[in-house]
């Protein structure tokens, strides 16, 4: 908006003024439409869209609820309730102009709109969650695709938004080097920028840390073959990083790992198939399996008996292209058998079959071996939309792409679960989920079984014990609300 706004509202008692932004679609487009904003005398009612200052920026928002010493405001496009102070209020909008066309808030065009805005947030959210893309997966989308394509990307977006939801999946450094500093809000871009060095100085840690790990393990004799990012990231363009969240090696002699690990400081958080080490942000996952049982991925038991040695150090094993390239079809299924995944494990797949040499032949025989010759046709299909297109995917893609983060969210699996169980099914599941479950978070109980019905017993106590917990709990609660609702 204006800079002079105050000026003009306190010598005239009005301006007229353009806006910008989505936030009060469908009634205002700020490509075509103008606002006329009066001064304000007194307080505001429910319904008045109020003009206010949130920094030194300009708001343009309707008044949901008038408080005792504040007003709950949201966008007519938002499903945000922002609490806003009255002294903040500048002025309120009086009428508007539609393609020039002035529309008074008395006209019947005005009040037919407003009989039909929905103004319960829960629902509004509702319908977003199932109709309709929020505008920040659109625009990660299309940074991203400026990557692949690699072409500018001079867009007016919301980057402090898409920041967050960038960090969310772990590909802020990915996409930062196609940010625009002419652009991109100062203090937005120097946050980016800030991330982007420390994923660069992350990786460049991991490499050393591992580098000298993995000259220990040769001391003791340890066979080791390191997969998944540690081979990733040599794939993704120079200078668009493919971030680490973790070190994945698979090992013979996991009892001999931890001694090294631990004389480097590290603690250990143990899964059922692999031991993960942490100290500060580095994170070595020393697996002793690929998959879990349950999952049934036979080709890759015992697979570092089946891994190619190095030719020149016959400690170190490397999967083939294949090989490689199955299991990451393997890897992505799992994600989705539980919470979903984001769109970090489609782009490692995409610069997979970009970058490899790969005998599809071969990876498609395991593929087919393991029953997920159908999943795997499904996640070429989304490659191609997502990245050898500039097709817009579905609401459903993109809300399973990036509601939640690189790792999926609680609701996808929520959701999966329940259709899956049923409703009733459901409850049980959570009070009692199977013995692989509880094993998996619980590792003792493989070793000591009697102990499991006592372990049931602590979650449901840890309820009542532990927030965390219980805001999970609050949390699954909202989205069985919203999965009854469902059209």
């Amino acid at each position: 908006m204006e800079i002079n706004i105050e000026e003009a509202l306190e010598k005239n008692g009005f301006v007229i003024t353009h806006f910008a932004g989505t936030s009060m679609l469908p009634l205002l487009d700020e490509k075509n439409d103008l606002v006329k904003v009066e001064k304000v005398d007194g307080l505001l009612q429910v319904d008045d869209m109020a003009l206010f200052k949130r920094k030194k920026q300009y708001i343009l928002h309707r008044v949901m609820n008038v408080k005792e010493d504040h007003y709950e405001i949201c966008g007519d496009n938002q499903i945000e309730i922002e609490d806003v102070p009255f002294e903040n209020i500048l002025g309120k909008v009086t009428g508007y102009y539609k393609s020039g066309r002035y529309v008074s808030l008395e006209d019947k065009e005005y009040k037919e709109y407003l009989n039909n805005l929905e103004r319960d947030v829960y629902k509004r959210h509702h319908y977003y969650r199932y109709h309709s893309t929020p505008q920040v997966y659109k625009d990660l989308l299309k940074l991203v695709r400026c990557v692949v394509f690699d072409e500018e990307f001079n867009d007016s977006i919301d980057y402090g938004k898409t920041l967050k939801l960038a960090l969310y999946h772990f590909i802020n450094a990915y996409v930062f080097p196609k940010i625009n500093p002419d652009i991109c809000p100062k203090d937005v871009y120097a946050e980016w920028k800030e991330s982007y060095y420390f994923a660069l100085q992350k990786i460049i840690v991991f490499e050393k840390e591992r580098k000298e790990i993995l000259a220990e393990f040769r001391k003791k004799g340890i066979k080791y073959m390191p997969f998944k990012a540690i081979i990733t990231n040599d794939l993704y363009p120079k200078g668009h990083y493919r971030q680490f969240t973790d070190n994945d090696i698979l090992v013979d002699k996991p009892e001999l790992v931890h001694e090294i690990m631990v004389n480097r400081g590290y603690r250990l958080n143990p899964g059922e198939v692999q031991l993960a080490y942490y100290k500060d942000f580095l994170n070595f996952e020393i697996h002793k399996a690929l998959f879990e049982d349950r999952l049934n991925y036979s080709y890759f038991d015992n697979y570092i008996d089946k891994a190619i040695q190095d030719e020149n150090d016959n400690h170190l094993y490397h999967m083939s292209n294949e090989d490689f390239y199955a299991y990451l079809i393997c890897h992505l299924n799992k994600h989705y058998l539980n919470a979903g995944s984001g769109i970090r494990l489609y782009l490692d797949l995409y610069y997979v079959r970009k970058k490899l040499d790969i005998n599809y032949d071969v990876a498609l025989k395991i593929i087919e071996d393991m029953g997920l010759k159908g999943y795997h046709e499904r996640v070429l299909d989304s490659i191609h939309l997502l990245f050898e297109t500039k097709d817009e995917p579905s609401v459903s893609e993109m809300r399973y792409l990036f509601t939640g983060s690189a790792f999926g969210s609680r609701e996808n699996k929520m959701n999966r679960e329940i259709s899956k169980r049923g409703r009733f099914g459901y409850y049980l599941y959570r009070a009692f989920p199977p013995y692989w479950e509880m094993c998996r978070k619980f590792p003792i109980i493989k070793k000591v079984v009697i102990l499991l019905p006592f372990i049931y017993l602590y979650r449901a106590i840890r309820v009542f014990l532990l927030g965390s917990t219980r805001r999970r709990l609050k949390e699954e609660t909202k989205i069985l609300m919203k999965y009854d609702s469902k059209d």
